[in-house]
């Protein structure tokens, strides 16, 4: 470039005071000043080869993921600058942004390179670290199947799948090169077995409920134990629980008062008419009533209810004295029981 004269030409046909080079050659420049005296000058160009920087190609980074950032050309440039204020040859970049190099090469010439690292989120595995089942239960597990791979530690690949064994998983989800990994534990517990039934209780007031082997239990009544003890004739319920594995039973509580058998505490077989024979009386179901001397001899026995003692053994008059009595009988909750007194013969 010349400046301050009138006229300018140059060799390549350029009139102005500059021209351009875009090959190596020798430009000839022949200028006129204002009282047209010309003068000639000779420049000769060169081109230095130009280095660039490379950083390869913008590719994808996990998310909070890390890379070496540097040139890939393996020529050694003289400065280095990083958009981040680095001098160094080479950098460490995070996800989700954009660094650029500015390198000087050994003949001064400044180029420059650019790379981007997208950010790409790891898959979502949103499971429950421990997970109970009640026993026939299954658990469905879906997951997004949209470009994500799966690795169950069995070795299945699917992205839906019935999870009903008890034991440990391991699942591994991968997507773009991002890899996630979760584990989770699988309790399988059965329900609580609880028959409360339907009971009658004779002559108890008090009675003891017992709802089985479970890990908590609630009653109609608030209490929180295995067993309760109850009273009257009401409804209890009860919830037996293994976790979230529940148990619902109910009972209905009859309570009925026994009523007492009657018979005589003495009787005289005189053939007066009066009380001239032993006898039962009851609501019951009798299964036997026996009679014994005071030797503990049998000297009476029957099965069925009113049959009565007159008062003899082996066809001879029973001596006057003390006889115990014993019955057994089904109460009116159905179980067989045995009562006894005496009864005193008197002729």
């Amino acid at each position: 470039k010349a400046n301050s004269f009138r006229n300018y030409e140059w060799s390549n046909g350029a009139t102005k005071d500059y021209t351009f080079s875009y090959i190596e050659a020798t430009y000839i420049l022949k200028v006129t000043d204002g009282y047209n005296c010309k003068e000639a000058d000779t420049i000769k160009t060169f081109f230095f080869p130009l280095h660039k920087p490379n950083l390869g190609q913008d590719s994808t980074l996990c998310k909070n993921g890390t890379i070496l950032v540097k040139d890939n050309t393996g020529y050694m440039f003289t400065d280095y600058t990083w958009n981040t204020g680095s001098k160094s040859s080479k950098i460490i970049g995070e996800s989700g942004n954009t660094y650029i190099l500015k390198a000087m090469d050994k003949s001064n010439c400044f180029s420059s390179d650019t790379i981007y690292y997208p950010t790409v989120n790891f898959p979502d595995i949103n499971l429950d670290k421990e997970i109970v089942l009640c026993e026939r239960e299954e658990l469905p597990i879906k997951l997004s199947s949209a470009g994500t791979k799966y690795l169950w530690n069995d070795g299945v690949t699917d992205s839906f799948r019935q999870i009903k064994l008890p034991g440990f998983y391991t699942l591994k989800a991968s997507k773009n090169g991002c890899e996630s990994t979760t584990s989770f534990h699988v309790e399988v517990w059965p329900y609580p077995v609880v028959e409360l039934g339907t009971k009658t209780f004779c002559d108890e007031p008090y009675f003891y409920l017992d709802a089985g082997e479970a890990k908590s239990y609630l009653w109609s009544t608030g209490e929180q134990t295995r067993s309760i003890t109850g009273s009257g004739n009401k409804l209890y319920w009860v919830e037996a629980a293994n976790d979230r594995c529940i148990t619902h039973d109910t009972l209905r509580i009859n309570y009925v008062e026994n009523h007492p058998f009657y018979f005589p505490n003495v009787f005289s077989p005189n053939n007066d008419g009066n009380n001239d024979v032993f006898s039962t009386q009851s609501d019951f179901e009798v299964m036997n009533v026996k009679i014994y001397n005071r030797w503990g001899e049998q000297v009476f026995a029957t099965e069925k209810l009113g049959e009565y003692w007159d008062g003899t053994y082996q066809g001879l008059n029973s001596q006057d004295g003390v006889y115990l009595v014993t019955i057994t009988y089904i109460d009116c909750a159905g179980s067989i029981k045995t009562t006894q007194g005496i009864v005193q013969l008197m002729r």
